[in-house]
């Protein structure tokens, strides 16, 4: 179910309802009729205690899909909230590479908590994926993919994936390695449908594969997807061993981050002023409004009013003329008066 505007403001109302009158297995089978993303977008609408019991209501694998799209800040109040059982059953049906992007934004004490509520091999992988900088390639893949050999029939190929797809992130794309683990080939479960059971992979897997390295650049990998239209990507170490794959789930996120980048950019060349207050770039806080933590404001220095550096800071300060940070309207209309910011 996807929601447009009124039908969410009436969804809201109808699960405020049923929480108020304690009718939970009316609110289970709503629930379960709503996209995970969607349900994201509605424990907005609730404070943290009704979240705990509606996301308590969801089914396993619907859990871990809406826990994945919550902010960290629901995120870290409903982990403070599970038992260990609880923890240990969203972890589970979570895809590696997500546990890892929730890892990276928890405090310390949340991390170790999760840590202890999962087996030792998964440990070691979020433990190595850690390991990879921020930008690279390493940093976003999953090693959650099916990999078979050369000598493989269909029919192996087909029991294999069976056997251990369920815990892929996807089963579509299959890569072909050698006994070391090196990539040789690639393959599509629609190629396998159209084979035989008794052929060998070797006589029709692609051996031209495009991969990544694992310090690539991950915007490398995000284009690579984006051109060539795959769903999913291998990454490779210095030897050339398959060690994980890019899904294009997290390829678009990575386009939407540069994307956001280059319009940053943009506009901030629209100031011209070059006085170094931008939070944008030196993450610091406007001096107009307080510079409080949760105050992250871009300062409105778009009317060139000024080309001394000094007098423009000290207006700033003293007329507190900010705008929101997310505002892009009064960056884009950058020549108009400073009447017009809002303080």
């Amino acid at each position: 179910m996807n929601l447009e505007k009124l039908e969410f403001e009436k969804l809201i109302e109808q699960i405020s309802t049923l929480y108020r009158e304690k009718k939970y297995s009316q609110l289970k089978s709503i629930l379960a009729d709503i996209n995970p993303t969607d349900i994201a977008v509605l424990f907005d609408e609730f404070p943290n205690e009704q979240r705990i019991l509606l996301f308590r209501l969801l089914p396993k694998e619907e859990a871990a899909e809406t826990f994945v799209e919550l902010d960290g800040e629901t995120q870290e109040a409903l982990i403070h909230a599970f038992s260990d059982t609880e923890l240990r059953e969203v972890i589970d049906e979570l895809y590696l590479d997500d546990t890892v992007d929730i890892i990276e934004e928890m405090p310390a004490t949340i991390v170790k908590r999760i840590l202890r509520n999962i087996d030792a091999q998964t440990r070691k992988s979020i433990n190595t994926l850690l390991k990879y900088p921020e930008d690279s390639a390493g940093s976003i893949m999953t090693p959650e993919f099916v990999d078979l050999k050369k000598d493989n029939t269909v029919e192996d190929a087909f029991k294999r994936i069976r056997r251990t797809g369920v815990d892929k992130e996807t089963i579509y794309t299959c890569y072909v390695t050698d006994s070391s683990r090196h990539l040789i080939g690639v393959t599509t479960v629609k190629e396998l449908l159209l084979h035989d059971y008794g052929d060998k992979i070797e006589e029709f897997m692609k051996t031209n594969t495009i991969f990544v390295n694992t310090h690539d650049d991950k915007e490398i990998a995000a284009n690579f997807l984006d051109k060539y239209n795959f769903l999913a990507l291998p990454v490779v170490d210095m030897e050339n061993r398959l060690v994980g794959i890019i899904t294009v789930d997290d390829a678009i996120d990575v386009l939407q981050e540069e994307n956001t980048e280059d319009i940053q950019n943009q506009l901030f060349s629209l100031c011209g002023l070059n006085c170094g207050l931008c939070p944008m770039f030196l993450n610091k806080y406007c001096p107009g409004c307080g510079g409080g933590e949760g105050n992250q404001y871009r300062i409105g220095i778009k009317e060139r009013y000024s080309t001394d550096l000094n007098e423009n800071s000290n207006i700033m300060q003293e007329k507190g003329i900010c705008i929101n940070y997310n505002d892009i309207i009064g960056v884009i209309f950058a020549e108009m008066t400073y009447g017009s910011f809002q303080q």
